[in-house]
């Protein structure tokens, strides 16, 4: 299945199209979407294009409309039809526990959303839907964002061990993801015909180049590592070696990963 976790964070990003206002009203509304509209379309990286939005259902509900583009590797309309439940649940957690004005902006102006995604080659759709209800709902909840982060990180991981196992190099692949109440672990399968784990680890040059990763991370990659520092974990890079199974943890810690966002 493909990687659907960029999809969640720019969702929410694309939220903040629309502005918040202390005096709201269906007007202002219009006035918004129409505004986005010029900007329309626009790129959305890793995923495709931003159409364009409406307001739909007796102005009920304000509507995204994305094209996915025939090259996309990370997720595709059928991963959304699959997993629209989730996507949406994780998709307001992570509202919450990053964006909570975004949610709050739809709940002043009484409106839903809905996200259309359509593919460039073709031409099939998925929808994802959230009515006011289940935004009031979520916002009438006594969570913290550190509580919300849990819930988002939670969903994450169910999402992420679908696209196991993920190769990230000749040899190295992710084989499982654990999440503890200190850590995130990524459990990498290291080929020992090309890296036998018998030598002596870099430890220091393995994490070095994980930190340059992270400093350039993909789409939705950011909104993971904001909600591990708001859990206060830390993120582990365990490299088994396939014959011999001897690991090395490879830690990135909470400090370090609160220095890479603030860079951000």
């Amino acid at each position: 299945m493909k990687n659907l976790r960029m999809l969640i964070a720019m969702l929410v990003t694309g939220m903040a199209f629309i502005s918040c206002f202390d005096n709201v009203n269906k007007s202002r509304l219009k006035w918004e979407i129409a505004t986005s509209n010029r900007d329309c379309p626009t790129e959305t990286p890793g995923v495709g294009r931003l159409d364009s939005l409406s307001l739909e259902d007796n102005d009920e509900v304000v509507a995204y409309y994305y094209t996915i583009y025939e090259n996309n590797e990370q997720f595709s309309v059928d991963a959304v039809r699959e997993n629209s439940d989730l996507v949406k649940r994780k998709m307001i957690n992570t509202a919450l526990a990053n964006n909570r004005q975004s949610l709050q902006m739809f709940e002043k102006y009484h409106a839903g959303l809905r996200y259309v995604f359509r593919d460039e080659k073709t031409g099939k759709t998925a929808k994802i839907f959230i009515p006011i209800d289940e935004i009031e709902q979520a916002l009438s909840q006594p969570l913290s964002q550190a509580q919300a982060a849990e819930m988002a990180l939670k969903d994450d991981l169910i999402m992420s061990k679908k696209s196991l196992p993920i190769n990230i190099d000749v040899g190295l692949k992710i084989v499982d993801f654990i999440l503890d109440n200190n850590q995130l672990v990524y459990v990498v399968d290291v080929d020992e015909d090309l890296y036998p784990m018998s030598d002596e680890f870099d430890i220091e040059g393995a994490k070095q180049g994980i930190i340059e990763e992270l400093n350039n991370p993909a789409p939705g990659l950011m909104t993971t590592l904001n909600n591990l520092v708001k859990t206060a974990r830390s993120m582990v890079y365990r490299y088994v070696g396939s014959k011999t199974k001897k690991q090395v943890d490879v830690e990135i810690s909470t400090i370090e990963l609160r220095t890479i966002i603030s860079n951000h």
